[in-house]
């Protein structure tokens, strides 16, 4: 009867242990990758990213808003300032905007009411909904006023800006393999959008364009930056008028091939006064085999650019679709390093650089010793020779289980 008892005692505890409540930390612990400190290194990841910059706060610096492969719209809040960002995640809107698949989103005052209101296009339905802010400029709430806008058909990824100088906001779409204009021929209060131009600079790029608005040379006349499926960033020249774009190609490889579903956005996020490049990307990259945040700063001047990298993540870990963390002490300095089997095939290392109180992890390799591929690397270890150091099993998609001897 005393080994019942003590039986249920443990249970009781163990039951109790387990129902603890938990906490999604998409910071906490940092992570360090190549000297850059990811900002949300537990994010989670995300495929196809497409971002869009304003101040959501009006607390004089630019939050962010991001659409995914999986169709949600991120709203990212920037806490810092206007000379350095810090940000926290606000919601990814998951019960109240999601267009099923590929979002991309574009914010502008539609109505004029002096907060900002959101476009969201999808690559899944090829339409446009529009969201209008219904808050304030301190707190936006976007609450859907149509899934449909019918004058824009069969559009991939969309942007916003006032391309006429008459004071609305005119829309470009990419779509297929090329650059559309939409006029708005409403006014600052009630959109009207009217196809105005089928093939901006009469250009194909590659399929699934990604067009972008801003003035990179600092001439008063927005400049088209334009990402493609092969991971092309092209720059178009505006050397038109405010009342009449005429688009010079400069480059059709503004910062070189960045892998694939190129999705460039310029903001000037660090405060210097020139534009600065953001790049999603999609099914390849460095170590981001499905999709990540590229962040380019501009080390130029406001009219001549000059795009270095400073990270291939800006955010997060992310090693693609189905990865496996696993903890093991491997370098037996008596805290848990992290290793993580990507999808791709490869492994990610990386060292825990703090203490077993105070984590603090460096990821220092995005392939482990170069071992061979195993398309969903599923890894695990343990001391199986008897030596005192931890050896490890791999296993994959294919049915095996490898054995790596240490």
């Amino acid at each position: 009867m005393k080994k019942i008892l003590f039986i249920l005692v443990i249970l009781s505890t163990n039951f109790y242990a387990f129902s603890q409540p938990m906490e999604y930390q998409p910071s906490g612990i940092p992570v360090e990758y190549i000297g850059w400190e990811l900002f949300l290194p537990w994010l989670g990841g995300m495929t196809d990213p497409k971002l869009d910059f304003a101040d959501l706060d009006n607390d004089g610096d630019f939050d962010m808003i991001i659409g995914d492969q999986q169709g949600n719209i991120w709203y990212l809040n920037n806490i810092g300032d206007v000379n350095a960002p810090i940000w926290e995640i606000v919601s990814d809107f998951q019960d109240s905007i999601n267009v099923h698949s590929y979002s991309c989103p574009a914010l502008g005052d539609m109505d004029a009411d002096g907060d900002y209101d959101l476009f969201v296009s999808s690559l899944y339905h090829f339409k446009l909904w529009y969201f209008e802010n219904t808050g304030n400029i301190d707190n936006p709430i976007f609450e859907l006023v149509s899934d449909s806008i019918e004058e824009v058909p069969w559009i991939i990824n969309l942007a916003l800006k006032d391309m006429n100088n008459d004071s609305d906001i005119d829309l470009f779409s990419g779509h297929g393999s090329w650059v559309q204009y939409f006029e708005n021929i409403g006014d600052v209060f009630s959109f009207n959008f009217d196809l105005a131009d089928t093939q901006i600079a009469g250009i194909n790029f590659g399929q699934y364009t990604k067009p972008y608005l801003v003035d990179l040379n600092n001439d008063d006349l927005y400049d088209i930056i334009v990402g493609d499926e092969d991971g092309n960033i092209n720059y178009l020249r505006n050397d038109g008028t405010p009342e009449q774009y005429n688009f010079t190609v400069v480059t059709q490889n503004l910062v070189g091939d960045v892998g694939s579903d190129a999705a460039p956005t310029l903001v000037d996020i660090d405060g210097d006064g020139d534009l600065d490049l953001f790049v999603g990307i999609g099914a390849s990259g460095l170590f981001i085999p499905d999709g990540g945040i590229r962040y380019y700063e501009n080390i130029g001047t406001p009219e001549i650019y000059n795009f270095t990298l400073r990270t291939n993540s800006y955010f997060d870990i992310d090693a693609g679709i189905y990865s496996i963390p696993r903890l093991v002490d491997i370098n037996a300095d008596g805290d848990w390093d992290l290793f993580i089997g990507a999808g791709n095939g490869t492994l990610v290392y990386c060292e825990n650089t703090g203490d077993s109180l105070n984590p603090s992890f460096d990821l220092i390799s995005t392939n482990y010793q170069g071992l061979p591929n195993a398309v969903n690397r599923s890894p695990d270890f343990a001391d199986l020779d008897g030596d005192g150091d931890f050896d490890m099993f791999i296993g994959g998609n294919s049915g095996n289980i490898y054995y790596y001897r240490n």
